[in-house]
């Protein structure tokens, strides 16, 4: 015979999965714009795909403009048909033909990415739609409500800065010190006036 504490912890541990079960249904595929994958692209650059399947209450999305982390140096994009790309400093911005809400789209940016495995580089991002309302994806909390599209970067993905260190600082200062003592004594020597010898 099941006892009734069994029963209870049985009919608790149901109740809990039906309502995780119709969460996850309820929540769309991809409810913002996000990093969908990081992959290499040979020659010290990195292909970071963006990418959504939402619009706004109906509203298709016509811009998707990015504003690019410290370390990110754009080298090229990759679009859907009729987009095209515009690269103003850190700003990147896409624009195209109308992308209906529920169609997934994905837009490639690859880059020379400077930074240590580990880090963390966010890409806020605004979503414009065709009825002229719009989402900031740039909370830099992935929990938050409109998180930024963000990666962590690994050994794969990043080039570590070139290391400098203190004690190669100093040496250089020094070498440059001494050439240019040299160099100033040589100047003065130069300078000074030749005394001749003269017969008695």
């Amino acid at each position: 015979m099941t006892s009734p504490i069994r029963r209870s912890l049985t009919l608790a541990a149901a109740v809990a999965t039906t309502v995780l079960i119709g969460a996850i249904a309820a929540a769309p595929a991809a409810a913002h714009v996000l990093v969908d994958r990081v992959e290499p692209a040979g020659g010290g650059e990195t292909s970071v795909v963006f990418a959504f399947e939402h619009g706004c209450e109906g509203d298709p999305t016509v811009t998707l403009e990015l504003t690019v982390p410290v370390g990110v140096e754009p080298r090229s994009t990759d679009e859907p048909d009729g987009w095209h790309a515009h690269i103003h400093d850190d700003v990147i911005t896409w624009s195209g033909p109308p992308i209906a809400d529920g169609d997934r789209a994905e837009f490639v940016l690859t880059s020379h990415i400077t930074g240590a495995p580990g880090e963390v580089f966010l890409f806020p991002t605004y979503q414009r739609y065709e009825g002229g309302s719009s989402y900031h994806w740039a909370d830099a909390d992935p929990s938050a409500p409109e998180p930024a599209p963000s990666f962590i970067g690994t050994s794969a993905t990043v080039t570590p800065p070139p290391a400098t260190t203190a004690g190669a600082s100093r040496g250089q200062a020094i070498t440059a010190a001494v050439v240019l003592a040299v160099a100033l004594a040589a100047a003065g020597a130069a300078a000074r006036p030749v005394k001749r010898a003269t017969g008695l």
